[in-house]
């Protein structure tokens, strides 16, 4: 559904249950969603957690999904990249796991520091940072 058309039936003040039926609509799409969490890796001496969401394209023939694999692709990005911020490793994962893989048709990435240890971050419990992307707009 284009951007254009949702907004015609925004503006036409449509119920909030249709909205809810319509996103729903588009997501499935894409397939069936698969979701690793907690996902811990040590990084400056601070632990990163990654969440991973996935949709799988109904096209494609994969016996097995290889959840195994999106993790050691997570850990190897997360781990030997170089990056400046939570952004930079979320959008990082993202756009290796879309770009590797043909059966993924749509990810999202949430990567957060729990209790981060920079002077001005005392009374936080967590920074994070989540991207969505689809094939087509990475």
């Amino acid at each position: 559904m284009s951007n254009l058309i949702l907004s015609n039936y925004l503006s036409q003040g449509a119920p909030l249950i249709s909205l809810c039926y319509l996103l729903s609509l588009i997501l499935n799409r894409w397939g069936d969603k698969t979701t690793i969490k907690g996902l811990k890796y040590n990084r400056s001496n601070q632990d990163i957690l990654v969440d991973v969401d996935s949709w799988i394209n109904p096209q494609a023939s994969v016996p097995i999904y290889p959840l195994t694999e999106l993790s050691r692709l997570v850990k190897k990005v997360v781990t030997e990249g170089s990056f400046n911020n939570l952004l930079e490793i979320a959008k990082a994962v993202a756009t290796t796991l879309l770009n590797g893989n043909d059966y993924i048709s749509a990810i999202g990435v949430s990567v957060k520091v729990e209790n981060p240890r920079e002077a001005d971050a005392d009374s936080t419990d967590y920074w994070g940072a989540e991207v969505f992307r689809y094939k087509g707009n990475i």
